[in-house]
């Protein structure tokens, strides 16, 4: 099955642009938006290190002219160990960190950690360098995930766009857009991409589809005995106290090849559907 899909997919993106503007049409009613995602969104071993790419979309067009994205934020979520952004030429890069709960502490090269990083926030130096409305920003995130999640946010992987997976750990972000004439970059417009945990948009509270990354037990965790009681083996992870075994199959790489086929096609739709957008504008301006 998985094999017939990936044929689909790939004899998909080899469609003409004309063919894929003829699809951007039909599906215009459909609602097909760009969004904040993680290009790859898994899946990531407990206890390792992971290299993703965070995909922020437009900038918002406020319908007269385009504004720039100018700050992002990041909420890191609990159960992540560290996190390294990468830094964007004329933009600034701040990491706050965070207390770590008694269970979330570990050891590193002889010492306990007791801090975690909380938010990463990305903030252009001036207008010139904030990301137009025409551009996609891709921000690299090399990440490593803890051996604890508790997070009540993780209990639910119903609402995710992907076929719901045991384990989903989301990321917040916050998307500021600057007018073009903005000369201190205020926030004139503010995507909230939190609506965990659900991949949808929350029309009482504003809120969008909030980025996710899908977890399994990897083999690198390491166990304390706690209160007398026998230490959990090595490997799994603790997922809401209870210890969850080391899959050997978790990576689904199959699975992940397919959702990223996926994910591209939707960001293709969702950028002719701004050329059409932005087509329009033009030439309403034009006969105004």
């Amino acid at each position: 099955e998985v094999g017939h899909v990936l044929h689909f997919l790939r004899a998909r993106r080899r469609l003409s642009m004309s063919a894929l503007k003829i699809l951007l049409c039909s599906l215009a009613l459909l609602n097909v938006n760009a969004h904040v995602s993680m290009d790859r969104n898994g899946v990531a071993a407990s206890g390792g290190f992971f290299t993703t790419h965070m995909k922020i979309p437009h900038g918002k067009f406020n319908g007269s002219d385009h504004m720039f994205t100018t700050k992002i934020e990041l909420q890191v979520p609990p159960g992540v160990r560290s996190v390294k952004g990468e830094p964007i030429h004329g933009w600034s890069l701040t990491t706050e960190m965070r207390d770590l709960s008694s269970h979330e502490q570990y050891s590193s090269h002889g010492k306990t950690v007791t801090k975690g990083p909380s938010k990463i926030t990305w903030q252009a130096l001036s207008i010139e360098n904030g990301v137009h409305n025409e551009h996609l920003m891709l921000v690299g995130l090399q990440i490593r995930f803890g051996c604890n999640f508790d997070n009540p946010t993780y209990a639910s992987t119903t609402g995710t766009r992907d076929v719901p997976q045991p384990y989903t750990t989301w990321w917040p972000v916050t998307q500021t857009s600057s007018n073009a004439d903005s000369k201190d970059m205020a926030a004139d417009h503010v995507d909230k991409w939190t609506n965990a945990p659900n991949w949808a948009d929350n029309d009482e509270t504003g809120e969008r589809p909030c980025p996710y990354i899908y977890i399994y037990p990897g083999n690198r965790c390491d166990y304390e005995a706690d209160s007398g009681a026998p230490a959990p083996p090595s490997g799994g992870m603790m997922w809401f106290g209870e210890y969850k075994p080391y899959d050997p199959n978790g990576g689904w790489q199959e699975y992940d090849v397919v959702m990223q086929l996926i994910e591209d096609e939707m960001e293709d739709l969702a950028n002719l559907r701004d050329q059409v957008d932005d087509a329009h504008g033009d030439a309403n301006r034009a006969l105004s």
